[in-house]
């Protein structure tokens, strides 16, 4: 199974469940991923490698945004 369908079937587990922090976080992959996929400059290909990119991408945003609010 590819990361699109694993992040789209864990999307809906997650709403069956009312598990919301784990279905937004899976939203806001999906639409960071839309958003690379439509920017005028991604030429790549759509795939796994797209999906890992916007994920880790996600990841260190996400520890970055920490590390701030954690020196405030």
């Amino acid at each position: 199974m590819n990361l699109e369908n694993q992040i789209n079937e864990r999307m809906k587990d997650a709403m069956r469940s009312k598990d919301r922090r784990t279905a937004v976080l899976m939203r806001m992959i999906k639409s960071q991923v839309t958003e690379k996929k439509t920017s005028k400059s991604y030429k790549g290909e759509e795939g796994d490698e797209l999906w890992s990119a916007v994920i880790e991408t996600y990841v260190k945003s996400s520890k970055k945004n920490l590390k701030e609010y954690e020196g405030l």
